[in-house]
């Protein structure tokens, strides 16, 4: 589905192949962008690591 999204297909055309909604699909793509793992930026004592 993200590949998909990568592409220039529509939301509505991505719900139809996968069977979901198309707000659900948008949530999961949204997500997706989120930084995923805050905890990676921050050590355990507050200072900056790479992940």
């Amino acid at each position: 589905m993200l590949l998909t999204s990568s592409g220039v297909n529509p939301v509505l055309l991505i719900a139809q192949m996968v069977q979901a909604d198309e707000d659900t699909i948008r949530d999961a793509i949204h997500r997706f962008d989120e930084p995923a793992w805050p905890s990676c930026s921050l050590g355990v004592w507050g200072t900056l690591r790479a992940c």
